[in-house]
């Protein structure tokens, strides 16, 4: 018995058990040969087909609230996730410099309101001068008027009628003159009403200057960010601060989706479409495709569209910002053929096809024979007259254990399986319970009947 179980004889015995596990396997007990597909039953059920993307959650209506004037943050009076109505006070800025320039603004109107006065009063003088001039150029025609027919008569000489004829003319000149100051004096009073509205205008721009510098409410909202705090120094003078966002309301949200552009053309507003978020991965939320945004986004040569889509905020659990995968259903199908997508992916090797080739060669030369017209059959369906994109080719057994092709029409696919409608010379094959190849083995050269 030492002897027996030296090592030497138990590795004999272990390779000669090996070699008798190898046989049993490679005979098979029941006669049978092991399989060279991999296959899988067509069988029957439902499917939809979906577009997935990425998106980001934002409420629907937001606004942010800005500034239109610099200063230094006085007080702030709200924060974070509080609830604000329309026109209330957010914030104030330091308002001294701004009542600054509406002292200042007052001035100028006062000081405009003067100069509009004392032009007003020039003008009143320029006419009395007007008044004047003419009250002496009466008098003076009236004079040379008297003594015309004196001079005329010879009783005055004409060293005596020149005098009177020049002040004729001093008074004329003495009008226009007077005439033109009061232009003149008009043209002032113009200005200094100019310089009047200038002045007001200036006062209404500071004192709106001050209102701005009450930060108020747009809208009735949530406050979902705050950006300033109580010291703080904001500058308008290039672009508007933003100080606060305001949510109108969080109970509509919508995504903002990234659609790879080689899937954007399935999608069209109205259609459904559910997403999850991390914070909640086993709850699922339903929304509604609005619209596809027709501006194009290329990050890293990868074009998408944004498709925007309508949420309802169930139990208000959905908070702006978060990623969602959003699946976009873009076909829906009830009680279909499914097969396995793999299916469509095998390519028997050639020799199979060219056998198969052969068969139906002989298949019209016995039917010309014999004087009839060959049939299409299910597993050699007559080709088509024109190619169709939606038709596909998928390889089952026969009852032989034969290898054999059919054609049948591609209605959707989730990517894993594939809802299909057999044409009519396949109808009688595609049901449920076929077999469809998937695979076979790998260095197995598989020749047309090697079923058998």
């Amino acid at each position: 018995m030492k002897r027996f179980f030296r090592p030497r004889n138990l590795i004999i015995a272990a390779v000669v058990l090996v070699v008798i596990v190898l046989v049993a396997r490679g005979c098979g007990g029941d006669g049978e040969r092991p399989s060279l597909y991999e296959t899988e039953e067509i069988r029957r059920g439902d499917l939809e087909s979906l577009v997935s993307a990425t998106g980001t959650l934002g409420a629907v209506g937001t606004v942010e609230v800005g500034t239109q004037v610099s200063g230094i943050v006085a007080r702030v009076f709200v924060d974070f996730n509080a609830r604000v109505e329309r026109g209330q006070i957010l914030a104030t800025l330091d308002t001294e410099a701004l009542d600054a320039q509406i002292r200042d603004a007052t001035a100028g109107v006062d000081r405009a309101l003067a100069s509009q006065r004392q032009a007003e009063a020039q003008v009143t003088q320029a006419q009395a001068q007007v008044t004047q001039a003419q009250a002496q150029r009466t008098e003076a025609q009236a004079a040379i008027a008297r003594s015309r027919p004196l001079f005329d008569a010879g009783y005055l000489s004409a060293r005596e009628f020149v005098p009177l004829q020049t002040a004729v003319a001093t008074a004329e000149s003495s009008v226009r003159s007077a005439q033109g100051g009061v232009a003149a004096a008009q043209a002032g009073v113009a200005s200094a009403r100019a310089g009047v509205a200038s002045a007001r205008a200036a006062l209404t721009q500071a004192r709106t200057n001050r209102n701005f510098a009450e930060i108020r409410a747009p809208i009735s909202g949530l406050i979902i960010q705050r950006s300033i705090e109580e010291g703080q120094t904001v500058a308008a003078s290039f672009s508007t601060p933003t100080l606060f966002v305001i949510a109108e309301d969080l109970a509509e949200m919508e995504i903002l989706a990234q659609v790879d552009e080689s899937d954007v053309g399935l999608i069209r507003p109205g259609q459904e479409a559910r997403f999850t978020v991390a914070a909640y991965p086993e709850r699922t939320f339903h929304g509604v495709a609005r619209e596809v945004r027709l501006q194009p986004e290329t990050v890293s040569n990868v074009v998408t569209y944004t498709v925007v889509v309508d949420a309802v905020n169930e139990d208000d659990l959905l908070l702006p910002g978060m990623t969602a995968t959003v699946d976009f259903v873009v076909a829906e199908i009830e009680d279909a053929l499914l097969v396995p997508a793999a299916a469509f992916r095998y390519e028997p090797p050639p020799n199979v096809r060219a056998d198969l080739r052969e068969e139906r060669r002989a298949r019209r030369d016995s039917a010309a024979a014999a004087g009839d017209e060959p049939a299409a059959t299910p597993d050699a369906p007559a080709a088509p007259a024109t190619p169709q994109p939606d038709v596909v080719e998928l390889w089952y057994l026969d009852a032989e254990g034969d290898l054999r092709p059919a054609s049948v029409r591609e209605l959707a696919t989730d990517g894993g399986m594939t809802a299909v409608a057999p044409l009519p010379a396949s109808q009688s094959i595609v049901r449920p319970g076929l077999a469809v190849v998937l695979g076979q083995s790998e260095g197995t050269e598989i020749r047309f009947g090697d079923g058998d």
